[in-house]
């Protein structure tokens, strides 16, 4: 646990050197694990989770989406922003068009791959079968919603997890 706390301080500390404010908010007030939000000229992250290890992962991956946003010269890609604009203007009962939800999927498998280099960068001791393990489940979890409308339910979600922890926990220590 305290070797988690110290790497989660790294992380928290990179994302500080990149201007980035960090908030960890213990009290799940979201359907999000985590969000990476641009605010006029500050960007943040807000963590929802109670765990260590999934306030690192979450935050590994929302810093993720900010070093996309770097290599893309700190600007959201148009059809991006759209398609996250739309997906806030939805109601409760509807369901984003197909087109916009490829878009988000997209931009979540583009996004991951920059989760290494960040783990690298920090020098992190955190196992890189974790990492992958999490972007499985994240990839996973957006091709549902890109497939169907709606995101996993949570028990489908843990059924997947651990499925897929049995293959990445065994084949890439």
């Amino acid at each position: 646990m305290r070797q988690i706390r110290k790497e989660l301080g790294k992380l928290i500390n990179y994302a500080k050197g990149h201007g980035i404010d960090v908030y960890i908010r213990e009290d799940n007030s979201s359907a999000n694990s985590g969000e990476w939000v641009l605010k006029s000229d500050k960007i943040e992250i807000i963590i929802y989770e109670k765990k260590p290890i999934l306030q690192y992962l979450t935050l590994l991956h929302e810093l993720a989406h900010h070093k996309q946003f770097v290599i893309d010269k700190r600007v959201v890609p148009s059809k991006t922003r759209k398609a996250y604009e739309k997906e806030a203007e939805l109601l409760a009962d509807e369901f984003l068009a197909k087109e916009y939800r490829y878009i988000i999927y997209q931009s979540e498998v583009n996004d991951s791959k920059h989760q290494f280099d960040i783990l690298k960068d920090t020098n992190s001791s955190i196992p890189v079968w974790r990492v992958k393990l999490e972007i499985a489940v994240d990839l996973f979890t957006y091709k549902r919603y890109y497939q169907t409308g709606s995101f996993p339910l949570v028990k489908e979600i843990v059924a997947k997890r651990k499925e897929l922890r049995k293959r990445y926990a065994t084949r890439l220590k």
